[in-house]
């Protein structure tokens, strides 16, 4: 009886592992979804940045003197 090897204990669904594993994933799913967000707002940016092609009042009265 003492030789008996004792069975391994399984970790069930909600050990510590498993909830740290899903954690990871979500954080992981959550910086991918703020870089694609990061990615779509920079080139919004770059496109709406046009000069609006007005004249500069200032340098219209350098260049008259």
């Amino acid at each position: 009886m003492e030789n008996q090897c004792l069975p391994k204990k399984v970790p069930g669904f909600c050990s510590f592992r498993y909830g740290l594993a899903i954690l990871l994933h979500f954080c992981n799913i959550a910086i991918m979804a703020q870089r694609v967000c990061l990615n779509l707002t920079m080139v919004a940016m770059v496109n709406n940045t046009g000069s609006p092609h007005l004249s500069n009042e200032s340098v219209v009265e350098m260049l008259d003197n």
